[in-house]
């Protein structure tokens, strides 16, 4: 597949399409594979700076929403199944700091009532600060935020 740029994460979604982070492109590119051959046929504009994307990452579904783990935050959208692109720019659920690796890997519990989110370090190097270079825990509506490990 074409005119993909910097890819770093994919999901599957729901419905079976893929969804790729392109994160220096600041874009989430949604393949949908329409012939039966096991290979894309389609790439669509899933979500993109608009709907505030800042070098998205970790991508996760949990009922009818749509989270991205960024650079900066972690936004959750509101998703309909079947939907091939989000609207609006979500609601930041999650907050941190910017500077540093941007990695936000994100998973929700099996009971769906807990996040995930992998913080990547500030430096290779440097003793990290509790928000730095651990993985942190929340509820699911991103409240309660403790470090998991």
């Amino acid at each position: 597949m074409s005119g993909l740029l910097s890819q770093r994460y994919l999901i599957y979604t729901p419905t079976d399409d893929i969804l790729i982070s392109e994160s220096s492109a600041n874009r989430i590119s949604c393949l949908v594979e329409k012939d039966h051959d096991g290979y894309p046929d389609q790439r669509l504009t899933f979500a993109d700076a608009s709907n505030g994307l800042n070098y998205s990452f970790g991508m996760a579904f949990i009922n009818e929403y749509f989270d991205v783990g960024n650079r900066d935050t972690v936004r959750r959208y509101s998703w309909t199944n079947g939907s091939r692109k989000i609207t609006g720019t979500g609601q930041v659920i999650m907050p941190y700091p910017q500077n540093g690796h941007s990695t936000r890997t994100i998973a929700i519990s099996p009971m769906d009532d807990r996040i995930f989110v992998s913080i990547g370090s500030a430096s290779n190097v440097d003793v990290e600060p509790l928000s730095r270079a651990p993985i942190q825990q929340a509820n699911i509506n991103g409240s309660n935020q403790t470090t998991f490990a």
